[in-house]
Parts: C-alpha cells; sequence; structure tokens
C-alpha cells in the first residue's frame, strides 16, 4: 500500500513544474454584499515550493520595554514594543514562529491577511527602488499586528513603516474590523495607497494593482503617502481615465491573462449578466455591487475555480489558463467580522479543491494539536498533511476522484456553517469546546475520505495493468 501511494503522489508531483512565482488571490466582500450581513476578507497562498500551514496562538504581553525583532531572512531589524495584543495566526513557516503569519485576528478585533504580490512598472522603480533589508511578505503581519487597534490604524501604521525603511517587493494587504475593510496596495520601495471597501461592494483581485480612481482629498475613503501622484508622473508613467487621475493604469505594466483570469472569473459569479465573454483588455473596475447578495458558500467555491464550465477551462486538454484553485495553493483563509457576532477565521490547510474550510473563533486558544503541526516531512498526525495527501491522489484524475471529495467536504463544510449560525458569540471555554468538536468532525471525514480515496487509486492501478504478462 506505501508503494502504491508513493507511486500516485510522484504521478501527481507534477504541478511544482508550475511557473515558479509566488502569487495570491485576494477577496473582499462587504457586510451589506454578503448574504448573513458579515464582511469577509480572505486570500489564497499560493506557493512555489511545498509548505503547510498551521495554527498558531500568539499570546498577549503586557511586558514594559522594547526588544530588537530581527527577519531570519533579509536581516531586516526593528525595535518593536514588548506589550502586544494576542493574535491568533495561521503561518506557513515550520521553524520561525515570528515568520510568515499569512493571516491573522488579534484580541482588539483587528484582522489581517498579507500578503498578495503585485507587478508594479520599471519606471516607477527606478525613481523609487525597492530595497533589499526592510518589509516583506514574510515579516509584515508580525510587525503590525500584534500592534495595532482598528483598520485603519493598521495602514496608518504600516505606511509609516514603508516611509521610513521600505520594502523588499510590492505587495498587498488587507484589514479588517466591525467597521470597515481597508485594502492596501505598497506601490513602490517607498510610496503606498489604501482604500476604505464600500460596504455594499465586493473586490477580487490577482497580482497587479487594481486600485483605480485615487483620491487623496477624499481622506474618510483613500488613504496614501505623500509622493504616490507626484511619483507617477516622475516617472513618466502619469495617467488618466474620464479626466481623473487613476492609480492601476499609472503603477502597473501592463493587462496580462494570468491577473485578469482571475478578476474575470469573480465577475461570472457575482456578475454574470455583465461579465461577458474574456477579454485581456478589459479595464475591470476595482469593486462592484454583485447582482445578489453573495453567501460564504460562494466565496468557498470562487477560491476553488478552474474556469470550469467555460470555453477557457484549465482543466481542458492543451490549456494552461491561470484559475484562483491551483493545486500549489498552501493555504486559504475567509475572516469573518460581523457586529454583532465574534470575529471567525474560516482556514483550509491546504488548497482547496480538496480540502475543507473549518471555522476557528478568535478567542479560542486552545488549539488542536492536529492543526498545529507543520512540519516539513509528511506526518500522518497533522491535519494539513493529510489534506495535502488526499489533494495530491485527487489531482492524479479529476474525472474519477474529484466529485467523491469534494461532496463529502460540501457536505461537512454545510453543517460547519450552521454550527457557527446558531452559535454566535461563544465564550472563550466555548470556543475551545467547539474547535475541538470541529476538528474531531474534520479528523473523521478526512479518514473516511482518505480510506475511500487510497482504495479507489490501488483497484485503479491494479485495473490499469490487468492484461500486461498475460497470454
Amino acid at each position: 500500500m506505501k508503494k502504491i501511494i508513493a507511486a500516485a503522489l510522484i504521478m501527481s508531483c507534477n504541478f511544482w513544474t508550475l511557473p515558479t512565482v509566488s502569487a495570491c488571490t485576494t477577496f473582499l466582500v462587504g457586510r451589506d454584499a454578503s448574504a448573513d450581513g458579515s464582511a469577509y476578507i480572505g486570500r489564497t497562498e499560493d506557493t512555489v515550493d511545498l509548505k503547510i500551514t498551521k495554527l498558531v496562538d500568539f499570546p498577549a504581553s503586557k511586558k514594559a520595554g522594547t526588544f530588537e525583532y530581527v527577519d531570519s531572512g533579509n536581516g531586516f531589524r526593528l525595535t518593536l514594543p514588548n506589550a502586544h495584543h494576542r493574535c491568533l495566526v495561521a503561518p506557513i513557516d515550520d521553524k520561525d514562529p515570528n515568520y510568515w503569519w499569512e493571516s491573522g485576528i488579534n484580541d482588539a478585533g483587528v484582522g489581517f491577511s498579507a500578503t498578495e504580490t503585485i507587478r508594479v512598472n520599471d519606471a516607477i522603480l527606478k525613481h523609487d527602488p525597492l530595497v533589499t533589508s526592510g518589509l516583506c511578505e514574510e515579516n509584515i503581519p508580525r510587525l503590525v499586528l500584534p500592534y495595532i487597534n482598528s483598520a485603519k490604524e493598521g495602514v496608518l501604521y504600516l505606511g509609516k513603516l514603508m516611509e521610513r525603511y521600505g520594502t523588499t517587493s510590492n505587495e498587498a494587504v488587507i484589514f479588517i474590523d466591525n467597521d470597515d475593510i481597508w485594502y492596501m496596495e505598497l506601490l513602490s520601495g517607498h510610496q503606498w495607497a489604501a482604500y476604505r471597501m464600500p460596504q455594499d461592494t465586493y473586490a477580487c483581485i490577482g497580482n497587479d494593482c487594481l486600485l483605480d480612481y485615487y483620491n487623496p482629498a477624499d481622506k474618510e475613503n483613500w488613504l496614501g503617502s505623500s509622493n504616490v501622484i507626484q511619483l507617477a508622473k516622475k516617472a513618466g508613467t502619469y495617467k488618466e481615465v474620464d479626466g481623473k487621475f487613476h492609480l492601476a493604469e499609472s503603477y502597473t505594466p501592463g493587462r496580462r491573462d494570468y491577473s485578469q483570469l482571475r478578476v474575470w472569473a469573480s465577475r461570472r459569479y457575482f456578475n454574470n449578466s455583465k461579465a461577458g465573454a474574456y477579454d485581456v483588455n478589459t479595464r475591470h473596475e476595482f469593486n462592484l455591487k454583485p447582482e445578489k447578495k453573495i453567501t460564504l458558500q460562494e466565496l468557498f467555491a470562487l477560491s476553488r475555480d478552474r474556469h470550469q464550465n467555460t470555453s477557457l477551462a484549465t482543466d481542458l486538454p492543451g490549456h494552461n489558463t491561470r484559475p484562483i484553485g491551483i493545486d500549489r495553493t498552501t493555504s486559504v483563509h475567509f475572516l469573518r467580522f460581523h457586529k454583532d457576532r465574534t470575529p471567525v477565521m474560516w482556514l483550509s490547510q491546504n488548497a482547496p479543491e480538496f480540502s475543507v474550510y473549518l471555522p476557528i473563533y478568535a478567542n479560542a486558544s486552545k488549539l488542536p494539536k492536529e492543526m498545529t503541526i507543520a512540519s516539513s516531512k509528511y506526518d500522518d498526525k497533522s491535519l494539513a498533511w493529510e489534506l495535502r495527501l488526499i489533494s495530491d491522489l485527487a489531482v492524479i484524475n479529476r474525472a474519477n476522484y474529484a466529485q467523491p471529495v469534494r461532496s463529502r467536504f460540501d457536505a461537512l463544510e454545510d453543517k460547519l456553517i450552521k454550527v457557527v449560525e446558531n452559535c454566535k458569540n461563544p465564550t472563550p471555554a466555548e470556543a475551545d469546546k467547539m474547535l475541538q468538536d470541529v476538528n474531531k468532525m474534520a479528523l473523521d471525514t478526512t479518514k473516511e475520505v482518505k480510506t475511500e480515496l487510497i482504495t479507489k487509486v490501488s483497484q485503479d492501478v491494479v485495473l490499469s495493468t490487468k492484461n500486461l504478462g498475460r497470454d
């Protein structure tokens, strides 16, 4: 059996030959655009090598004084306060607990997702270059989330760090609290801009700048560094649309299928009557009002989208279109914020196509051990690794293996959504108990799916060789 599994895994390893780009997809949904009155931010974390996501409880501290933070990757140093908020975080690094947090919610009621890598014009970077040792996608969450008390404060806090220390790469990040969603783009070595999402709209962004009509005079809805417009003029990339400065047109080097396809996918889901046929040259608005209220299940489905039921379906022979749902996704999260409810992190600890989203209340602190293991080698005690194994087996033959896996996990998600709906504000003890129950349901379902899938793969291996060696 072990040899069969190993052979199956080798067959599935072709997904590691995809383009070596670290790339993610961002999702934003305002509370008036959602079916349950919650605001959501989310993001796929797509990596170029094998990463395993874990849950971590980063405890609060009231200790006085400061300490020197040192980035274990680029050597960046920064003096930070010892006192900080408690954070529930989902890192993808198995060695450094202060590194690559990806998503989190602190005990001040602020959620954070970081980062989505974005492209910027070479001309922009010539005039404001990236730095070699500074802010980066690996360290930004640790430097910011423990010290902020609102979404807007998070933007201003990170903005000051940007202007002083600079960034090693261009990124987009999201802040959320019970009042606002703020989406922020790090546009050059030191310049940035951020937009307060209207609550009746949604957005989907895929590795390119998408902020549009930046207006520094509208301080209620726009924030930014002082030279965002001036830098574009200096670089010769300044552009207006309909007589107004357009941030994305000025900072992005041009539209590409790689990003535009994913924005178009969200339009097919939520504004289908106007989505039309795909055209790479379409100038997409940053955000839109959906044609109907968006459900959490629809967000889950969008995170798994592979352009199925279109002529551009990724799985059609000879196609290599960039979908949202790819096999090199290491995790996906949706942070749910509702004015009358405890925040929840819905987390898939693997590529979501063949995984399950599990709810973790922000005030849960007794984390199941199966959710906290992030070994770089396969570990059957890790829920993330078990989901990774199921996914790697299922992608071998989506036609035969996808539906049985997906149907079981869909049923579990539907059940868990109802559980969360019926438990709006659990005490910490209730949140811990619920997480233990959720973990058990996930482990039981995963074990059943894994058993059925391995059996099916083994049967198919035998059947594929039934005529070999026969007279």
